[in-house]
């Protein structure tokens, strides 16, 4: 394949995250750099609340109001990506989703731009993460493109495990 042939993909760099008010977090801002950002911490941190406004602000998961903190009106959710900002609020009463360009201006449908953004998504990280061990089996071989056996699977893990 030559470079002309190659298929280009979007450039998808998150690099800011705003929260506020979502679920334990009262305000969040990470400016995220170019080599990309862990989040580290104590159990109840918050590590798992920040992946989670992540796919509610792009997947729109997680966007009931049970998601506003306890003592807010309303959530504000915003990732800043080199092709577009997406900035997702949260009320009691119901949820707005806006796609901006990168000079401001507002994009229209937002929802397909995000879903033109992100593509299909065959495996979800955090879903992964909360998995068993058999239902992360299950997942990594439903989102394969290849026949995988599970000797294939337990001869790449080096377990041997019966699922």
């Amino acid at each position: 394949m030559t470079a002309e042939q190659k298929p280009t993909t979007p450039d998808i760099v998150v690099t800011r995250i705003r929260f506020r008010n979502f679920r334990g977090i009262e305000a969040m801002d990470i400016t995220v750099p170019p080599q990309g950002v862990v989040f580290a911490g104590r159990n109840a941190a918050g590590k798992t609340t920040c992946l989670m406004g992540l796919r509610a602000t792009l997947e729109a998961e997680g966007i009931g109001p049970e998601s506003i903190r306890f003592d807010a009106a309303k959530a504000e959710l915003l990732v800043d990506m080199n092709a577009l900002l997406v900035r997702r609020e949260i009320t009691r009463k119901k949820t707005t989703l806006d796609a901006l360009a990168r000079d401001g201006s507002p994009l229209p449908r937002a929802k397909d731009q995000v879903a033109e953004l992100l593509g299909e998504r065959k495996l979800d990280p955090l879903a992964l993460f909360l998995a068993s061990p058999k239902e992360q089996r299950a997942m990594i071989l439903a989102a394969t493109d290849v026949q995988v056996t599970s000797e294939d699977f337990n001869r790449w893990c080096e377990t041997e495990q019966a699922w």
